[in-house]
């Protein structure tokens, strides 16, 4: 049984050293990531953060309006956040080419998202739309774009 420190095999006078469990448990760490920040409990803890950014930054239109405003971003942030995955695999697996279809999905993933979140600001007369979303338009595209990739390289978990 090989230990990390421990070479595999000796090549040429070189020691080589046996990196399998090493890779395995990076391997097993990304999934755990990729599901945490793909299901539920990311969807959440993402939501919750922004909610409170919002009800922060709309703060002076008084505290009516400013729960409403961190309600709202509560509930689309977490909504998107759990079905932008979903989305987003789902139009990816319609291009036979990868990156087509990864281009595809991100477009189609932040039209969808930015339509949704400031069409729910607008109806709720949400004061400070742009300052609201600012914030989150980094971590989105980060998002939408290292997920994007994990679904050219078929790292992305498999959805139904």
């Amino acid at each position: 049984m090989n230990h990390e420190s421990e070479p595999a095999e000796v090549v040429g006078g070189m020691a080589l050293v046996d990196e399998a469990p090493a890779q395995a448990r990076k391997e097993a760490w990304l999934q755990s990531f990729r599901r945490f920040i793909g299901g539920p409990s990311g969807a959440v803890l993402g939501g919750l953060a922004f909610a409170v950014w919002a009800a922060l930054v709309n703060r002076d239109a008084g505290s009516v309006q400013a729960l409403r405003s961190g309600t709202g971003q509560f509930l689309t942030s977490a909504a998107l956040t759990w079905g932008d995955a979903r989305l987003m695999d789902w139009v990816f697996h319609r291009f036979k080419r990868p990156w087509l279809g990864a281009g595809t999905a991100v477009v189609g993933s932040l039209t969808m998202s930015y339509s949704l979140v400031i069409g729910v600001h607008y109806l709720l007369h949400t004061p400070h739309i742009l300052l609201t979303l600012l914030p989150g338009v980094v971590p989105t595209l980060a998002y939408t774009f290292i997920y994007a990739g994990l679904l050219v390289h078929g790292r992305a978990p498999v959805r139904s």
